[in-house]
């Protein structure tokens, strides 16, 4: 993990960051996800959902590259903007460092929870819960991102550096 340098930004607490956090995920649903593996570094973009400790969630076939990646290295990146047209023309984002895993049976219920508290069905690949067992046996995985390391990005507050923002 990258460590922060020091700079003269503005007041900035861990609640500000999140908060900020928030409302920057909640602006997109789509991010680009970072793997390294036996073929090699990819990156993906795919639809996600998170929850409130910045767990990102995510569907993707089996056979892709980023999780067959995953299968043989579970260390991803994560990268989420917020569109232009809703951040006044200052590039504000997120990028995380973190691990990749199967969401459990047991767990699922919470991530579709999760899923329909933001996203609309009718323009995302992550499916209802009816939807789950159709893509499963068709070869989808549904998988989450837990976190290790969280960065706000906002050329505003930090010019062009990030802000590492601290996990609970």
């Amino acid at each position: 993990m990258a460590e922060e340098t020091s700079h003269d930004w503005p007041k900035f607490s861990e609640f500000d960051g999140k908060k900020l956090l928030k409302e920057l995920l909640e602006s997109t649903y789509v991010g680009t996800l970072a793997t390294s593996g036996r073929n090699g570094i990819w990156t993906a973009t795919v639809f996600f959902a998170f929850d409130e400790s910045f767990n990102i969630y995510f569907v993707s076939h089996r056979s892709t590259r980023h999780i067959t990646n995953i299968v043989s290295n579970n260390r991803v990146a994560f990268s989420a903007f917020m569109p232009p047209e809703k951040s006044n023309g200052v590039h504000i984002g997120m990028q995380l460092e973190g691990e990749a895993m199967p969401v459990k049976p047991g767990d699922r219920q919470k991530a579709y929870i999760d899923r329909e508290r933001r996203l609309n069905a009718d323009v995302t690949w992550i499916p209802d819960k009816d939807g789950a067992a159709k893509m499963e046996a068709m070869g989808a995985m549904f998988f989450m991102i837990k976190p290790s390391a969280l960065y706000y990005v906002n050329s505003s507050l930090f010019d062009s550096q990030k802000k590492l923002i601290k996990l609970d």
